[in-house]
């Protein structure tokens, strides 16, 4: 499930309760834009301490190298 739809589903109450169509789908933007603030590998590796994030292009070259 992507982020949108995560959003959708997981505030579809908070969503529902807005009777302004115009109002609802501002809301909506707001939730996804701080989902992907949140969901950002960078931000994800801060929350978690995590030691380095690896760069999409060099996916295959990592985990090889740490094999040999």
């Amino acid at each position: 499930m992507g982020l949108e739809g995560a959003v959708r589903l997981g505030h579809r109450r908070e969503l529902a309760e807005i009777p302004d169509e115009d109002e609802r789908r501002r809301r909506y933007d707001e939730l996804v834009a701080d989902a992907y603030d949140r969901g950002r590998a960078l931000s994800a590796a801060a929350s978690f301490e995590l030691d380095d994030v690896v760069d999409p292009a060099d996916t295959r070259d990592r985990p090889v190298a740490a094999l040999f």
